[in-house]
């Protein structure tokens, strides 16, 4: 089985996690080619896109192929054009929730994008997802695509976390969040319902890990509030976060809308209460007052009752803590996702687009 990869990632070509997760891709077929559209989407990179592989489909041939693309959508119209010149499968990758509301008012690119989606759903066979949250909404939708989605998350190392020792700093009470800085992120609900926490509990702390487009907006907003006398923190982004979940006392997402939540699925098992808006892993792995806090999107006063409840009530914390580490393990090994991830590109592989 040859497999023809077309990424968003240009970490894939570095030496990066993200290049030795390519490489134990690598492992699970005969041949593997990646091509990358990083960046803003355009014509010329669609082009430059196509052209590479319809070589490689070409020279090494197109029988036994299988292409899978993945996210945005307009990333799809290069895989399903290669899928439909040279009649092989396609699998579509969809680690962002297409279907949430919130995303598609968020621009013009993303209604876009949702039209470029519907197209391919209507012709693809195979779909692969990262959350039953997406699953659901798809299968919606989409009833011709049940039976035809996998779900399959990211990779999360849960007993490499499991080992991660907890300090906890007498004195202090510190919320994490890591993200990226962007806009779907909604740090900014973060800052404001923290503005309101800090005047209850003086010695609570917002440690932000991670860097973006949204940073100086969301530095001014902290400023703007009086949270950057030591009470909120930008660290930039790390390689390592290791260290961060080992000193948070609670973690916060809050995100518009999530395809899963890698950070909180890490966060879980390493014992740190959660804190979410209703996205990604919400109702399946975090559930409400059982392994985490789940709260409305957008909503502040939700989540300032959140964050009070988690400081005040020091027996809730220990229960967040043991049931999420039960929440996650019986997450699957390294061994164990990538043959699950090769028998879903085998079952792909049968199945061609219409």
């Amino acid at each position: 089985m040859k497999v023809l990869m077309i990424s968003s990632d240009p970490g894939i070509h570095e030496e990066t996690q993200a290049a030795r997760r390519m490489e134990e891709y690598r492992q699970l077929v005969d041949e593997l080619y990646t091509i990358v559209i990083a960046g803003r989407f355009n014509i010329a990179a669609f082009f430059r896109a196509y052209r590479e592989g319809k070589r490689i489909l070409g020279e090494r041939g197109a029988a036994d192929f299988l292409i899978t693309v993945q996210d945005p959508p307009d990333r799809w119209v290069v895989g399903w054009l290669l899928a439909k010149r040279f009649g092989v499968p396609l699998e579509v990758q969809v680690h962002t929730d297409l279907m949430s509301p919130y995303l598609l008012r968020e621009s013009i690119k993303n209604r876009f994008r949702l039209i470029i989606a519907h197209f391919i759903f209507m012709r693809v066979m195979c779909v692969r997802v990262v959350s039953r949250r997406i699953e659901r909404s798809l299968a919606k939708k989409y009833p011709r695509l049940s039976g035809n989605i996998t779900v399959l998350p990211v990779y999360v190392d849960i007993e490499q976390l499991r080992l991660v020792h907890r300090i906890e700093e007498r004195g202090v009470f510190r919320f994490l969040m890591v993200s990226r800085l962007t806009r779907e992120k909604n740090i900014e609900l973060a800052l404001k319902a923290f503005a309101k926490v800090v005047n209850i509990f003086p010695e609570t702390k917002l440690v932000i890990v991670g860097e973006g487009p949204y940073r100086r907006r969301l530095e001014a907003l902290a400023l703007k509030l009086g949270l950057m006398q030591g009470k909120v923190v930008f660290t930039g982004w790390q390689e390592d976060t290791t260290r961060s979940f080992q000193y948070a006392s609670c973690y916060v997402l809050t995100s518009n809308y999530e395809g899963y939540g890698r950070t909180v699925v890490e966060a879980l098992a390493v014992g740190v209460p959660v804190i979410m808006t209703d996205v990604g892993v919400a109702g399946d792995i975090v559930r409400h007052e059982e392994t985490g806090l789940v709260v409305p999107v957008g909503d502040v006063q939700s989540l300032v009752v959140a964050m009070r409840h988690v400081v005040e009530d020091s027996y809730m914390r220990r229960v967040l803590t043991e049931n999420s580490r039960k929440a996650v393990e019986n997450f699957p090994s390294k061994k164990e996702y990538l043959e699950a991830y090769k028998r879903m590109w085998y079952t792909c592989s049968s199945k061609k687009i219409v």
